[in-house]
């Protein structure tokens, strides 16, 4: 879909900056430290949501100029381009990936656990591809608290109610 050299903003520091090269395709953002084919090791990735998207913003470095940020579920990612027609195609570009993307599942549910753990937990859960990724609240999908897998996964369901059983090798969750 879209790929170039854009600076993007270090993770875990929140304030160096480092040249990447930036790959946009149907459904997620990639970095890497290089075009190089020899050196094409991601450095990251981010699958792209219906409610993903990519605004301008500001940055407290004077230096860098051009900001933007693509916000996705899960986390944000925070980039900058040489001008503002090149941050505009880019934010055009993953907006549009969102726009074409299906809204991923999402529900409060009730996450059972042992009485040492407290007993029953309602948590808000995320259906991705093979998993479901658990967080304390929808306004806290950023945060995760875990995840579980559904390989092997089977669902009971009665007249009342639907359950998702999932051996996890020592227990069911």
């Amino acid at each position: 879909m879209k790929s170039g050299y854009l600076i993007k903003l270090d993770t875990s520091t929140q304030t160096s900056w480092k040249k990447r090269w930036v790959v946009l395709t149907r459904s997620t953002i990639s970095y890497f430290e290089s075009y190089d084919i020899k050196l094409k090791k991601t450095r990251g990735s981010l699958p792209i949501y219906h409610d993903s998207c990519a605004k301008p913003t500001s940055n407290a470095n004077p230096a860098i100029k051009h900001c933007f940020v693509c916000s996705t579920l899960l986390q944000d990612l925070h980039l900058s381009a040489r001008s503002d027609e090149t941050r505009d195609a880019w934010l055009a570009a993953i907006n549009s990936v969102a726009a074409r993307t299906p809204a991923l599942p999402r529900s409060l549910l009730t996450r059972r656990a042992g009485m040492l753990q407290g007993g029953n937990k309602q948590k808000f859960f995320v259906l991705h591809n093979s998993m479901l990724t658990y967080h304390s609240s929808p306004q806290h999908v950023k945060t995760i608290q875990g995840s579980i897998s559904l390989r092997g996964a089977t669902f009971k369901a009665d007249e009342n109610s639907l359950s998702l059983v999932i051996a996890t090798g020592k227990k069911e969750e």
